[in-house]
């Protein structure tokens, strides 16, 4: 049988990363087998901190014609961890600080792989801090002819061939949308401020409203207004960096982590700000502070408040209406299907997606399910279809959730990182090393996890190719056991993924009479599944009998997401 494959690059590299994906699933399925416990704790600080100099190296070299020696840098770099370790033991809200300290020559990949780490450890009530310190960093345009920062890594920082020697603002922004924490302090110690500034506005901080409003993240940006400059600490005798002086001088209750708390201690915000700018008169430099937050007030003003005739406007979050009426459930499901794709270089037309994505609304409509469909749709467009779902719902905790992919997808395995290609998801001009400005196109599997994991039963299902290498995005997740058991199942929390396949998956299927199939191979094998036993079946028993179902290649896939408290239950 000929078979159209939903993906458009065919190598060798696949197979090893199929051999690979295969083995991660395995550990996943193990390491989840049982039920997990998991222990509550406190705030936690985690902190990636970078400081580089190039002190010794050759004056004569390109290298230092534009980075020069910054002793200080490193030793603040080190500093800032000795910082934040004090602060544990002098204020009672610190459960543990996780330093990741880098002082010497490193690579993009090594970000990579500590970022990947930290997706598993970090949860949205800690507090994550990336921190750098260097005098070299430069300026390039990027696609549009916009100036762009790049920030070294290395000494190969300032060569012809550096994309896995600097980083730039697009690369912070999508690890750090990874990361589970809510609140993010970003210090950047280096160069021009108002270069930088420029560059967190329009690369860091997203002007797009549906993505922003998807990610919800509290990201305080803190860098100079110009240049930073050195100076001696009188309390220790120490030559730091301005920045890091400000922060080392608080008082340890009006520490720098007191700006993410405007709320529950007014008194002690108020009073922060007032020795944050005691010791800005001790130094040279002025200090920028950029709230994320205030940005996207500003551009939902621009947006929506064009015409009220006020003179501000003040955006509070709608408080959360809830019904916890088992009559007053509801059962949604979100189609995404797409079967055209304008990066046409990397992603050829499919078939079936589409066909799909109608065949299954049918089966999920006749099965009592209130059905949203996207045919085609971009990015946008789909955030904020998942937005919508997650934000705008009355709060039932036996509502039942489904959201259905069907298309291309593509797995980064610098990053260990799967994404769902959208129908506006730029080329991708090297697979092996995809730019930030390619995959900022893309849907990241770990950012929507973490959006799905707001409601409390949900099963994202994924039938693209490389759908199971999800299990490398998941966020980090708890099972918890519920001690009122068998009585609370169709209550509490349940979120599972189903994918297609851990490998490429195919489109459709050449029969030996020259027809092709007009569903994909596990678009027929669940909705036939559905159609003769939905609204019965579990997510446990659909499972089995799709993973027995003859033919069906690659086998099926899935795992747990979030929190879940068991026993538990997800009926179709």
């Amino acid at each position: 049988m000929q078979q159209l494959k939903r993906k458009n690059i065919d190598s060798r590299w696949h197979s090893k990363m199929s051999m690979l994906l295969l083995l991660l699933t395995c550990f996943f399925s193990s390491a989840y087998a049982g039920v997990e416990i998991k222990k509550k704790r406190g705030t936690s600080v985690y902190l990636v901190s970078i400081g580089l100099s190039y002190e010794g190296k050759d004056k004569s070299s390109s290298v230092n014609s534009v980075f020069n020696d910054c002793s200080t840098c490193i030793n603040d770099a080190k500093g800032i961890s000795g910082y934040f370790t004090r602060l544990k033991k002098e204020v009672g809200y610190i459960d543990t600080v996780i330093s990741y300290v880098y002082t010497k020559d490193v690579h993009l990949d090594t970000l990579f792989k500590v970022f990947s780490l930290l997706q598993t450890q970090v949860t949205d009530k800690d507090i994550f801090i990336f921190y750098y310190a260097s005098i070299g960093w430069g300026i390039r345009q990027d696609e549009s002819g916009n100036p762009e920062g790049f920030y070294m890594l290395n000494q190969l920082a300032n060569t012809a061939n550096k994309e896995n020697n600097v980083y730039t603002l697009r690369h912070l922004k999508q690890l750090t949308d990874r990361i589970a924490a809510k609140r993010q302090l970003i210090i950047f110690d280096t160069g021009d401020g108002r270069v930088i500034s420029a560059d967190y506005y329009r690369n860091f901080f997203s002007d797009n409203i549906a993505e922003v409003a998807f990610a919800k993240k509290n990201r305080i940006v803190i860098s100079p207004e110009k240049y930073s400059f050195e100076a001696v600490d009188s309390a220790t005798g120490e030559i730091k960096g301005d920045l890091f002086k400000v922060i080392s001088s608080l008082p340890a209750r009006y520490n720098i982590l007191t700006i993410f708390d405007t709320v529950h201690h007014e008194a002690d915000y108020k009073n922060f700000w007032k020795y944050w700018y005691e010791n800005q008169l001790k130094i040279r430099s002025n200090i920028s502070i950029i709230e994320e937050t205030q940005y996207l007030k500003l551009l939902s003003s621009l947006n929506n408040n064009t015409g009220s005739g006020k003179r501000g406007l003040t955006i509070k979050p709608a408080e959360p209406k809830v019904d916890e009426n088992i009559a007053a459930s509801k059962k949604k499901v979100l189609i995404v299907a797409t079967n055209e794709y304008a990066a046409s270089n990397t992603w050829r037309r499919l078939q079936n997606p589409v066909n799909d994505g109608r065949d299954a609304a049918k089966i999920f409509s006749s099965l009592g399910y209130e059905v949203t469909t996207l045919y085609n749709k971009p990015k946008d467009s789909i955030l904020t279809a998942i937005s919508d779902m997650v934000d705008n719902e009355v709060q039932n905790p036996y509502n039942q959730y489904i959201v259905y992919f069907a298309g291309h997808g593509f797995y980064d395995a610098r990053q260990k990182a799967g994404f769902i290609v959208c129908a506006d998801s730029k080329d991708i001009a090297n697979i092996q090393k995809p730019a930030m400005t390619e995959l900022n196109s893309y849907i990241d599997y770990t950012v929507l996890f973490r959006k799905l994991d707001q409601l409390n039963k949900v099963v994202l299902i994924t039938d693209v190719c490389f759908g199971g290498t999800s299990v490398n995005s998941l966020l980090q997740f708890s099972r918890e056991v519920d001690p009122k058991g068998e009585a609370e199942k169709m209550k509490n929390a349940f979120k599972k993924v189903l994918a297609s396949g851990i490998t490429e998956v195919d489109d459709f299927i050449r029969y030996h009479n020259g027809s092709i199939s007009s569903n994909s191979p596990f678009a027929t094998a669940l909705l036939d599944v559905l159609k003769k036993e939905g609204g019965t079946i579990s997510f446990e028993e659909l499972y089995s009998k799709l993973k027995s179902k003859k033919g069906l290649t690659p086998t099926p896939v899935e795992s747990s997401f979030g929190t879940e408290k068991i026993p538990n239950v997800f009926s179709f």
